[in-house]
């Protein structure tokens, strides 16, 4: 049968369909994902729910930087821009492969409980302090120019909640000192 045109209806073999016209499989595809949308809220709505419920009560778990004060026990209170390593890669990487820390800049290691933290310096080329801080805040054990490149390990035989690396030579520059503390240290564990 033919249209007023000439052209039949249906399209012939090795024709080609017209790009613009939705067929009853385009039509089933679309159907079929958003079902699976759907669906899949419906599902993880209450684990959805759960992770916005979580953020009020962590709301810091996704922030990269900070400021941690130290109160000195000549009555300073220095305190220092820090990157924050909490994940497994960050606390890996740590200042690996860096060429400069500037003054008064730094990385804290934070833990989720007290244990035993050992640093080292595989592929750090810069020299760093290394200060430990216990649950409270409480500087514990300091470590003063850990050398580039060098793999053995730093830190105590104790448990430890956090690490603080710094540029080398802040420790005498800041007069930090075992039993000095951390002002803002609960800030890191909101």
């Amino acid at each position: 049968m033919s249209t007023s045109s000439g052209h039949s209806s249906k399209p012939s073999k090795g024709s080609k369909r017209n790009p613009d016209r939705l067929t009853g499989r385009d039509i089933l595809i679309v159907f079929a994902a958003m079902v699976f949308v759907v669906m899949g809220m419906i599902v993880f709505h209450d684990d959805i729910k759960d992770l916005r419920l979580l953020s009020r009560f962590f709301p810091d778990q996704h922030q990269t930087t900070g400021s941690i004060r130290i109160a000195v026990s000549s009555g300073a209170v220095p305190a220092f821009t820090v990157e924050l390593a909490r994940t497994p890669e960050e606390k890996a990487k740590g200042l690996m492969f860096r060429d400069t820390l500037p003054k008064g800049r730094g990385m804290l290691f934070t833990e989720e409980t007290p244990r035993i933290v050992k640093m080292w310096m595989r592929n750090t080329y810069i020299p760093l302090d290394m200060i430990f801080f216990d649950g409270k805040g409480k500087i514990v054990y300091l470590h003063e120019n850990a050398r580039p490149f060098d793999e053995r390990s730093i830190g105590p035989d104790f448990v430890v909640m956090a690490v603080l690396e710094l540029p080398a030579g802040s420790i005498r520059e800041y007069g930090l000192a075992i039993g000095d503390r951390a002002l803002n240290f609960s800030d890191f564990y909101k």
